[in-house]
């Protein structure tokens, strides 16, 4: 009895796949048609178990519609996602570095095969590949999965932590010691995903990227549980998630350059006109190098203005950087 309760259940989902692959509302299939096709995987069926069957799958959550004509079709409404949204899942997936090409493949493959039989070769043939540098790291999506579980469970994460070297090979920090951190949350910053955790020894948050992590484990321990909001945060103030001392700064720059500043600082700023071609804004910005480098690529488009600590400290930059050039 128990088996055949079992080859039910699976017919029933190989019926129901069969009509979510090849069927929408302009593609139907005929009850002909429908028990041919499970013929052809081996299950014997007739119009009258055809019907129960299907009347089956619809009262337990599974909808599937039909029209009468010459004969009944059957047919699984649109899908859940539109060719557009599926293309915009596998740009997403293609641009994001830390994803290797192995797993990108994996993942555009399962995102296309959401659009049916029907329309994936539409949306496959349309997708150009846009990013050829990723990850060398295959075990992104586990350890991706053991930080969330961490935290969901509110677990510290224990894990080691890698650079690589000019030849691609890892280079343990710590000499190969373990890092054991209270992870807070992910947070995918300039193509990069990052564990944010709260550190105890420094009592902030502190970042990890994901794909330099290695032999991730869930402790049993605890997690202690601070800082949260400055985590939630970090994502809108850090500039490459280098972190430094959150400061109210004042920016002049030439409102052709208008939308990169929007793109960077979001419009949570003070602004007022300066003159004809330039805009001054006050925004509380976590004041790092990688903002004073974000600041030189604007050259003379972009002006610090206050606080003069922070003026102080863009020219020592510069003149460092001068300094550091060969004289002709």
């Amino acid at each position: 009895m128990p088996k055949k309760n079992s080859d039910y259940k699976i017919k029933l989902l190989v019926l129901y796949e069969i009509l979510k692959q090849n069927t929408d509302e302009n593609h139907k299939l005929t009850t002909k048609e429908l028990i041919a096709m499970l013929a052809k995987k081996g299950i014997s069926c007739d119009r009258k178990i055809l019907y129960n069957d299907i009347a089956t799958l619809n009262e337990n959550g599974f909808e599937i519609l039909s029209t009468r004509g010459q004969q009944m079709e059957y047919y699984v409404p649109e899908a859940a996602f539109d060719n557009y949204e599926l293309r915009i899942l596998v740009d997403a997936v293609q641009a994001a570095k830390f994803i290797s090409k192995k797993k990108t493949e994996e993942l555009e493959n399962k995102i296309i095969s959401l659009a049916g039989s029907h329309k994936k070769d539409f949306v496959k043939d349309n997708i150009t590949c846009l990013n050829e540098i990723k990850s060398s790291n295959e075990k992104v999506f586990y350890i991706v999965n053991d930080i969330t579980n961490a935290i969901l469970e509110g677990k510290k994460i224990q894990f080691k932590y890698f650079d690589l070297d000019i030849a691609g090979n890892k280079q343990y920090r710590k000499d190969g010691a373990f890092y054991v951190e209270n992870p807070i949350d992910l947070a995918i910053i300039e193509d990069k995903y990052y564990m944010v955790v709260y550190n105890e020894s420094h009592d902030d948050v502190a970042t990890y990227r994901v794909d330099r992590m290695d032999k991730v484990d869930v402790l049993h321990e605890k997690s202690i549980k601070k800082k949260v909001q400055e985590a939630k945060d970090l994502r809108n103030k850090a500039f490459s998630m280098f972190r430094g001392e959150d400061k109210f700064v004042v920016l002049k720059f030439d409102k052709t350059i208008t939308n990169q500043v929007i793109d960077r600082l979001g419009c949570d700023f003070f602004c007022q006109e300066e003159t004809e071609k330039t805009y001054t804004i006050r925004a509380k910005i976590n004041v790092s190098d990688t903002f004073f480098a974000w600041c030189f690529t604007f050259g003379e488009k972009m002006t610090i203005l206050e606080p003069s600590e922070v003026v102080d400290e863009y020219r020592a930059k510069l003149a460092t950087t001068l300094n550091s050039l060969p004289r002709v």
